[in-house]
């Protein structure tokens, strides 16, 4: 897609080889799991996912929504347990490849490294603009923002139809 970093011949021959294949995931599964440790890494290739925080009065917390392209797991590459859960909101499918092999990417391939580098970054300034939404914002202004930052991801990656976008959303708070 043309949002992404294109990849030179090298970077696309070394992916290829550490993919070690592709995981399907139905409406409702929960393919990362709080609290469990993951050898691998993830990116969605299609489908919608929310990363969530379990409460310990069996709430949830919804964290972020991962849509193609997104990287998911990284926490299973350097904290012994990973801090949220993922489950599928449609059906997906999802590259895989086992974390051990992110060091070769770091010694072997220091713009792949950089762009990882950088897909970080933004998921850093995009955690902070959630923070500034949930402190300042009023209910309204929160989901109107939620709705337009889907939305304009939705369009970046070629899921928009005009104006329109088919979001997967049932309701925006679950109650026991």
């Amino acid at each position: 897609m043309d949002i992404f970093r294109k990849l030179s011949a090298a970077e696309l021959k070394f992916v290829e080889g550490i993919k070690s294949g592709e995981l399907v995931a139905e409406r409702g599964s929960c393919f990362l799991l709080e609290g469990h440790n993951s050898p691998h890494l993830y990116t969605v290739l299609e489908g919608w996912a929310f990363r969530y925080k379990g409460l310990d009065d069996d709430r949830r917390q919804i964290l972020s929504f991962a849509l193609p392209g997104d990287f998911l797991g990284i926490q299973a590459a350097v904290f012994s347990e990973l801090r949220y859960s993922v489950e599928a909101l449609t059906h997906m499918r999802l590259c895989f490849f086992p974390h051990s092999r992110l060091r070769e990417i770091y010694s072997g391939h220091p713009g792949l490294c950089h762009y990882l580098l950088s897909l970080s970054a933004r998921a850093e300034h995009m955690a902070d603009v959630h923070l500034l939404t949930l402190g300042r914002r009023t209910a309204t202004e929160r989901v109107g923002y939620l709705l337009l930052h889907l939305f304009n991801r939705c369009k970046a990656l070629g899921m928009a139809s005009g104006r329109r976008v088919d979001m997967p959303l049932t309701r925006l708070s679950h109650h026991g």
